[in-house]
């Protein structure tokens, strides 16, 4: 079990290798899959509207990174940013794209839980079966550490 922030955890077969990059986790499969991790802890002492207001802040910032990354020139995107609520038990939004060579893969997610934001980026080499490794080895794997 791999722990993101100290809220939530993801479970990963222990075949797959991790390290960190700056402050990000990076994770590597045997088949050449990539997750990249980004958690953004949400913390302070505000009020309650100071607390929201930074929490949205972050979301949306991870949105837009997501939509970013997308965009590149050599990807098609195949399905659009938004909520995918069977994707995980916690609120998630989704974002899926392949190379315009269709050969190689790319899913990225937007969790959010009270206490964090995850951005969650899925690289594989190849496309078939992607999605599917996308949505139940990561996104239904994401578990409360609580």
């Amino acid at each position: 079990m791999i722990m993101i922030g100290s809220a939530l955890a993801l479970e990963l077969p222990e075949t797959w290798v991790s390290s960190t990059d700056g402050t990000r986790l990076v994770l590597h499969s045997p088949k050449r899959e990539e997750v990249i991790v980004s958690a953004y802890r949400i913390v302070g002492n505000g009020l309650g509207k100071e607390q929201k207001q930074h929490s949205e802040s972050i979301f949306q910032n991870a949105l837009r990174s997501a939509l970013n990354a997308a965009s590149h020139p050599d990807l098609n995107v195949v399905k659009a940013l938004d909520e995918d609520r069977a994707a995980c038990v916690f609120p998630c939004w989704t974002i899926l794209a392949e190379t315009r060579t269709k050969d190689a893969f790319f899913g990225q997610a937007v969790i959010r839980h009270p206490e964090t934001c995850i951005l969650l980026t899925y690289e594989a080499p190849f496309v078939s079966g992607a999605e599917e490794t996308f949505r139940e080895l990561l996104l239904r794997n994401v578990r409360s550490n609580c």
